[in-house]
């Protein structure tokens, strides 16, 4: 009789061990499978911001004049954001640019800014 207790016993902590052994199988999967939908979550936001930068870059088709460019329409210019392009309405009250060229003597508008905007802007005539 002691010797069917002890099979039962064994028995049954072999019947545990199985389950927990199930139940974590169970949950690693569970959690292999929510990273992968937070990954991909992740991926579909990047892909989104980038695609909302992009468009939000004047095509270099579609230049804009710096002498009468909006401080919104400024910002739409990469590297140049609102205090830039306040800076660039400011100046341009003053001395309205005869050049493209002349954007460089806006505080803050440096060579490498320069460089990047120029495809994008225009003076007109």
């Amino acid at each position: 009789m002691e010797r069917k207790k002890k099979i039962k016993i064994v028995c049954t902590l072999l019947f545990i061990v199985l389950i927990t052994a199930a139940g974590y199988c169970l949950l690693q999967k569970d959690m292999q499978s929510e990273e992968s939908t937070n990954r991909n979550a992740v991926a579909t936001a990047l892909a989104s911001a980038t695609t909302s930068a992009v468009e939000n870059v004047i095509a270099p088709e579609k230049q804009i004049d710096i002498n009468i460019a909006t401080v919104e329409e400024l910002m739409h210019l990469p590297k140049i954001g609102e205090v830039l392009a306040k800076r660039i309405v400011a100046y341009r009250e003053q001395t309205p640019f005869k050049v493209v060229r002349d954007i460089k003597k806006v505080s803050g508008v440096g060579d490498s800014i320069f460089e990047t905007i120029s495809p994008y802007i225009c003076v007109a005539p």
